[in-house]
């Protein structure tokens, strides 16, 4: 996926960009100071405030970062996705390199990370070291994925993981066959062994730039980007027969069901309710209920059974900022003995400035499966505001949306498109000459 540069903490979802009439003022209106702080349950005390300074670049993405003794200085490419973050101590006045870390994206999927490398220098001028991460994809003639591969960088050294995805295609172009293999040594040789295989493929829509196909994780990239599956047959080493996958897609919302013979091993049903927001910047801010099956095998009479059920259900409520206000999981599992429900819930309870609406204050709170109440998490507050608005004129009314801006003639005349003179602006009920040259 495309990197995005994200602030600490809740900072992150105070800032996501959502599509509401919320929209400037979530896009333009920045704080320049994040403070914070966490909530230590061991002590019943609140750790030591952090404070976060900020300043932007035009188009609104960040442009550095400082904290206590360190400044993050973030870079661009062209089409906003993160090339680079550069680590400084400035200590002292020291401003010498801490670390330095490069993203590089793959040339057709233009947001997803092929290669993250990063170069440690803890104050020397050339690495000490360097680590990184990346994935090889390779392709056909026709520019369809047909292998990917991650690997692992250590000081120039690369190593492969042990595993791999190949995809075969048919004379249509669409890919008929996806194979999960892990790599292995027999007599000496490389060899591959099958782990999972998905064959039989009817895609709801393809482009043959395939990157993962996972089924049981209700975020995955074949349920949400241009390569959806409708239906297929899937084996795995650790069933004992082939399996029927079938999905539907509406919007935002899906449902998908895997089969074994007349026995339902996996369901999952999707409704992401925060509509508003887009989804990259939404990762862990969706609801959906899931209902696994756990799958034993009978050596005695080689026959397959289900163990048990687990049910699972999650639901996610956010503000027009982004931030996610509930988080709540519950978890049934289903036995013999009778069902047991287990809740998790995370809170967030948010002051907004009376005047523009904009949040200034979030509280975190949490309650276990096993907790009787609610206990404090992290505590934040958004100060400092700016308008990082290129053409400077975002307005925002007293209920914090903001006010469309409009121009008129000296005669009262609406003009679309301001040229040199004087003009009148409107914004609201807000109105003021402005000069234009």
């Amino acid at each position: 996926m495309k990197k995005t540069l994200l602030l600490s903490g809740l900072a992150l979802a105070a800032l996501a960009i959502p599509a509401t009439a919320a929209d400037s003022t979530a896009h333009f209106f920045k704080p320049q100071t994040v403070s914070f702080q966490y909530y230590m349950p061991y002590t019943s005390t609140w750790g030591d405030m952090n404070v976060e300074k900020y300043t932007y670049n035009a188009d609104g993405s960040v442009a550095t970062m400082e904290e206590t003794g360190q400044k993050t200085v973030y870079t661009y490419n062209a089409d906003g996705s993160l090339a680079k973050e550069e680590v400084i101590n400035v200590y002292n006045g020291e401003n010498k390199p801490v670390s330095t870390t490069v993203y590089e994206y793959d040339p057709v999927v233009k947001d997803f990370v092929v290669s993250e490398t990063e170069y440690f220098y803890q104050g020397k001028e050339e690495p000490l070291y360097v680590t990184g991460n990346g994935t090889e994809i390779t392709r056909d003639g026709a520019g369809n994925i047909t292998k990917v591969r991650t690997y692992n960088v250590s000081n120039g050294s690369k190593t492969y993981d042990d595993e791999q995805m190949t995809v075969a295609y048919g004379a249509d172009g669409k890919a008929t066959t996806v194979t999960f293999e892990r790599i292995t040594t027999q007599n000496g040789q490389p060899a591959t062994e099958i782990e999972e295989q998905w064959t039989d493929i009817v895609w709801e829509k393809t482009d043959g730039q395939i990157l993962s196909m996972e089924f049981d994780d209700p975020n995955a990239d074949m349920y949400f980007s241009t390569n959806r599956v409708a239906s297929a047959t899937v084996t795995s080493e650790d069933w004992p027969q082939a399996a029927v996958f079938t999905a539907t897609y509406d919007g935002d919302s899906y449902h998908s069901l895997v089969t074994m013979g007349s026995d339902r091993i996996f369901e999952i049903t999707f409704d992401c309710i925060e509509k508003f927001a887009p989804r990259d910047e939404f990762d862990e801010c969706y609801s959906y209920e899931a209902d696994t099956y756990e799958v034993e095998f009978d050596n005695d009479n080689g026959q397959f059974y289900i163990e048990s059920r687990v049910s699972k259900k999650e639901k996610n409520v956010a503000d027009a900022f982004g931030i996610c206000l509930l988080n709540e999981q519950t978890v049934t599992y289903h036995k013999q003995s009778g069902d047991t429900t287990e809740t998790e819930t995370e809170k967030t309870e948010v002051t907004y400035d009376q005047e523009s609406g904009l949040p200034i204050q979030a509280a975190k709170w949490e309650k276990g499966a096993t907790d009787k109440d609610f206990i404090p998490v992290s505590l934040y507050f958004f100060s400092d505001y700016v308008n990082v608005d290129p053409a400077g004129v975002t307005a925002l009314q007293p209920d914090g949306t903001d006010a469309s801006v409009e121009y008129y003639d000296l005669n009262g005349v609406r003009v679309s498109e301001p040229a040199d003179g004087i003009f009148i602006r409107r914004s609201g009920n807000h109105t003021e000459k402005v000069l234009f040259e």
